[in-house]
């Protein structure tokens, strides 16, 4: 099924998303002391080999934006981090397809300086000029086609090609081998539903691409070569291992328990926790040996720390 820009645009245009995006109760434990810290340590990784002088700009593009936590993430980053603070003045541009995304994110942030947002399809709009990191987060790229990630990356890696720039370009993809849909393991593009969303709108599902590191991997050298443009390297991470949204949910796993509920309770002073809660058995779903090899050390790892 291909999803077309109007019908992207109106995923986000016709739910209250940006309301869940800036309501208090989606920044929950595991986001704040887990996804967040990690997501502000893989940027820093992917920062750390572009080229620059102190007090040069640091030129990011932020593609899938939404109401601007990626330049949250990012600013706070280069303002805290000891090795960074003070290193680089950041021009920021975040690109979003959902025009209330972007006059969001203008409202909370268009004030700042070297900050801007623009509403554009990444698939079909050429980018103007150089950046130095192509940023995504929230998973952008997985509302997209298999087809049109690679038509996306294109675009990305025709641009570096064109200004002869060294940079980094963060694809943020949701993972097709996490506990939380093992029945969904043999697919790679299902419909999806958001519905750990506060409002009742975003519970409606919608296709999405789930990806393997090795089916990323393709997608992106084949962009890169296509366009003639060479990859120093590939590094791949999950940001939410065991702890997804749809661990609480077990809308797609309903044999899970709430790990999610379960992380955030102990990481509140205020609750208790039965740790025994903590372990737990799932069914695999079909996935490559070595996928099945990790889940079976990664259970023998928990198991010995108890």
């Amino acid at each position: 099924m291909k999803v077309t820009p109007e019908q992207i645009k109106s995923v986000y245009d016709q739910s209250n998303a940006v309301q869940h995006y800036l309501s208090k109760s989606r920044r929950d434990g595991v986001k704040v002391d887990w996804e967040e810290p990690f997501s502000r340590s893989v940027f820093k990784q992917a920062i750390a080999p572009v080229s620059k002088n102190k007090g040069e700009k640091l030129r990011v593009v932020d593609v899938g934006s939404g109401t601007g936590d990626g330049y949250v993430l990012l600013s706070t980053l280069l303002l805290k981090d000891p090795e960074l603070s003070g290193r680089y003045e950041l021009e920021y541009l975040g690109v979003d397809i959902s025009t209330q995304m972007v006059e969001t994110a203008i409202n909370l942030y268009g004030n700042h300086s070297n900050v801007g947002f623009e509403c554009a399809d990444i698939r079909t709009s050429k980018l103007a000029r150089p950046f130095d990191l192509y940023l995504s987060c929230g998973v952008p790229y997985s509302h997209l086609t298999h087809k049109e990630l690679d038509q996306a990356l294109k675009m990305i890696v025709t641009n570096v090609c064109e200004n002869r720039s060294r940079c980094a370009v963060i694809v943020d993809v949701l993972g097709r081998y996490s506990i939380e849909w093992t029945p969904q393991w043999q697919n790679s593009r299902w419909n999806y539903s958001m519905s750990f969303f506060q409002s009742e709108g975003d519970k409606d599902p919608t296709w999405m691409s789930f990806y393997s590191h090795e089916h990323l991997q393709e997608i992106m050298q084949q962009a890169a070569n296509a366009v003639g443009c060479p990859v120093e390297k590939f590094q791949f991470f999950d940001r939410s291992i065991m702890v997804g949204r749809h661990t609480s949910t077990r809308q797609f796993n309903p044999g899970l328990p709430k790990y999610r509920d379960l992380v955030n309770s102990l990481l509140s002073p205020s609750q208790q926790t039965d740790l025994s809660q903590l372990i737990f058995r799932v069914e695999l779903g079909a996935a490559p040996e070595h996928i099945l090899d990790f889940f079976r050390k990664f259970s023998r790892a928990c198991l010995q720390t108890q």
